[in-house]
């Protein structure tokens, strides 16, 4: 037996017999070279490296059995007697990989992506009956109107097959049901050492080796990412050439581009022949987006997806070339490694977190708490495979792996002066993607576990559509009041995400909690960062906090949001005015954009303006030069200082008029504002948090008023309290 009915691998060296013949005698087969027995021997091993390998009712991917069989690796090996991974002493060879449960999830992922899981290659053992089923199924439900009784009907035939298909495949994985018909890109998050190098090399060399006239692309942001995969690629084909039958000579042989082929000459003429199939590793994006736009490819990977600052839009440009209709003609792979994502975290982890709005194979969140109702691209943690914690057939001890690596972050923690050697760790060695991108972007924002945790509540839950109430704001008859009307008929296009998924920017004012009665004017705080009035992408945001008032049941969160860029700036401004008037406060702007005060004095309503925070700035800047009547301008000390008073907010919370403590983390319901405070980092341009900074500024503002104002009266009507060695200090801040 293979593998018992629990899915654990008893014999998974079945599937690496020449490796382990080559490893033994130096050679793959006794057949003398040219001989029917050897050309009959190394067409069976080409079968396999195209289509797989099967025994027993198991499978394996063609990828993956070249990967098993005729790619050596730098590999680590312990001892026999190590069963202490603290203890053991590890060393560095060259040989075959070892089957990993973990490697077997990733190939049979990819190639579900690319074929559907009933394909020829993906069906285990292959039926022709089950596959036509399956087709003829998922052919009838797109004609079929969603929801209808056929169409649940037909939807849960065809997912039974599915899940008949993946249970025999046996998957840690869980590839979404609905969308297994194939033709899909691929994103993978992983931890480190986990030999996606080896991995990627072997697949590009497999596909040079079986496919003909067709191009294979390796692209990263800069060359040295390239360099890696490639060598590793050459070493490969190398091997091939040395050792098996796979021999193919090279027309054109570099470091950076290879093809195969030979030149025969005809009638005077060098003609180029054979397999023409070409590796084309020297295009990097750091410097040209569109440094692959327009190539017809049969697989392209993006290699250190991380180190991209233009990862969508690299991406983005490649895929029209890829496709046809609704097939896909080639394949992008997009694999990046935890702690090495700085710059293009922000697309990655919007590309992982939502694979299908860029067309890459959805799975199902299994990793990341509250969100088994949520999709993600592939994700390989830590403990699958970890050194120390599988056994000879590749089966990963998770429970043991798990324990062992809570305990090293537990002393990792006891022994350091500070979590950020814990956090880095985490973000290397993640458990669940949220460790892996929402700390990759070195955010300076707290909290990133539970913000995290909160934004899977809201997706899993739609917690942004049940408790936001897209409106429309218009005045009354006498235009002294504004009154919300919900868009009862669906009609507004709210933008709930920080990567709109939609064309339609004007966006939607969304209602959280309607403004409270009898509360004192500014209650609340309206932050604003307007766009610029060109051609630029960001658009402009708005939010309404709400303070703190006695016998309020919520206190301290966002109540209401706008996010868009409508073609007319002042529409935008229109808004923020509106906003105002229906929560009886004033509008904090970013000043550096200057057309909302012009707008707001246009219509006579500066009394709904926010005066420049004097002593907020002068406690971040002491010699601020800026002097502006109205708004906030925005510095790198202002901002560390927002940073600080939003970390406040999210730390410490609130008490409720019972004296328990209660979470703000757990009141946000803007998924935006949080995707946002997790990616957030001074560069980027991330505006629901630059317009919440502006309600941070208001409220320090009121705050610092109140100090003064105790200062003030302390100074004046009770000196004696006062320390004369404190009266300059007082003087200052009061002055």
């Amino acid at each position: 037996m293979i593998r018992n009915s629990k899915g654990k691998w008893l014999y998974s060296s079945v599937f690496r017999q020449e490796a382990l013949r080559f490893m033994e005698k130096g050679y793959y087969t006794e057949a003398p070279y040219g001989t029917p027995e050897w050309l009959d021997y190394w067409k069976e091993q080409l079968r396999r490296c195209i289509e797989g390998y099967e025994i027993e009712g198991q499978k394996i991917t063609g990828h993956h059995y070249c990967y098993l069989n005729f790619a050596q690796i730098e590999r680590v090996e312990y001892g026999e007697d190590d069963e202490d991974e603290d203890e053991a002493l590890a060393n560095k060879i060259t040989s075959f990989p070892d089957f990993w449960d973990g490697d077997y999830n990733f190939f049979w992922s990819l190639e579900i992506a690319r074929n559907g899981i009933c394909s020829k290659h993906t069906q285990v053992p292959s039926t022709d009956k089950e596959k036509s089923k399956w087709t003829e199924l998922n052919k009838k439900l797109k004609k079929l109107p969603k929801y209808s009784e056929e169409y649940n009907k037909t939807k849960s035939q065809r997912d039974k097959i599915s899940q008949d298909v993946l249970d025999r495949l046996g998957l840690f994985v869980k590839p979404h049901l609905d969308y297994l018909n194939g033709g899909y890109h691929f994103v993978v998050g992983k931890a480190r050492r986990k030999g996606y190098s080896f991995k990627n090399g072997i697949i590009i060399a497999n596909l040079y080796n079986t496919v003909r006239n067709k191009l294979t692309l390796i692209g990263a942001y800069e060359k040295k990412f390239i360099e890696q995969t490639m060598e590793k690629t050459l070493g490969f084909l190398n091997f091939f050439n040395e050792h098996t039958g796979f021999s193919k000579n090279r027309l054109i042989d570099k470091k950076d581009f290879i093809k195969s082929g030979y030149v025969e000459e005809i009638n005077g003429v060098n003609v180029e022949k054979g397999y023409k199939s070409v590796i084309d590793a020297k295009r990097t994006f750091k410097d040209n987006a569109d440094a692959m736009r327009g190539v017809d490819a049969l697989f392209i990977l993006l290699e250190e997806a991380g180190a991209f600052d233009n990862l969508a839009q690299s991406y983005n440009a490649i895929v029209p070339s890829l496709t046809a209709g609704s097939k896909i003609t080639g394949q992008i792979c997009i694999i990046g490694t935890s702690g090495d994502m700085e710059k293009g975290t922000v697309d990655y982890a919007d590309m992982f977190y939502n694979p299908l709005a860029y067309g890459l194979m959805p799975f199902v969140n299994i990793w990341d708490d509250n969100a088994e109702n949520t999709v993600c691209g592939f994700f390989h943690p830590v403990i699958w495979n970890m050194e120390g914690f599988y056994d000879k057939q590749g089966n990963s001890d998770i429970k043991k792996a798990l324990e062992w690596e809570n305990a090293r972050r537990k002393r990792l923690l006891e022994n350091s002066s500070s979590s950020i050697l814990l956090h880095r760790h985490m973000q290397e060695f993640p458990l669940c993607p949220a460790e892996a991108f929402s700390m990759a972007s070195h955010s300076e924002i707290v909290c990133i576990e539970e913000l995290r945790n909160r934004l899977n509540k809201i997706q899993a839950k739609s917690l942004h559509i049940k408790k936001g109430i897209p409106v429309t704001l218009v005045y009354n008859q006498d235009k002294t009041k504004v009154i919300a009307k919900p868009d009862l008929n669906n009609v507004l296009n709210p933008i709930y995400n920080y990567k709109p998924k939609t064309n339609d920017l004007n966006g939607a004012v969304v209602i959280y909690e309607f403004p409270s009665e009898n509360v004192p004017q500014n209650f609340y705080k309206i932050g604003y960062d307007p766009y610029r009035q060109n051609n630029g992408t960001s658009l402009s945001a708005i939010t309404v906090f709400k303070g703190h008032w006695r016998g309020e049941k919520t206190k301290y969160k966002i109540v209401a949001e706008y996010y868009g860029r409508p073609q007319n700036s002042d529409m935008v401004n229109e808004i923020a005015l509106k906003l105002a008037i229906l929560y009886n406060t004033q509008v904090m702007v970013e000043n550096e954009v200057t057309h909302p005060i012009t707008y707001f004095e246009r219509k006579k309503a500066l009394k709904y303006l926010a005066a420049q925070p004097d002593r907020a700035i002068s406690n971040s800047i002491q010699s601020s030069k800026v002097d502006r009547k109205y708004g906030c301008h925005m510095t790198d000390k202002i901002k560390e200082d927002c940073i600080k008073y939003t970390n406040d907010w999210l730390l410490n919370g609130y008490e409720d008029d019972f004296g328990n403590t209660l979470s703000v983390i757990d009141e946000i319901d803007c998924p935006g504002f949080i995707e946002e405070l997790l990616m957030y980092n001074r560069k980027g341009n991330f505006d629901r948090v630059s317009s919440f900074f502006m309600c941070m500024m208001q409220l320090q503002e009121q705050e610092l008023e109140k100090v003064y104002d105790l200062l003030l009266k302390l100074y004046y009507e009770k000196p004696d309290l006062i320390l004369p060695y404190k009266i300059e200090v007082m003087r200052s801040l009061i002055l």
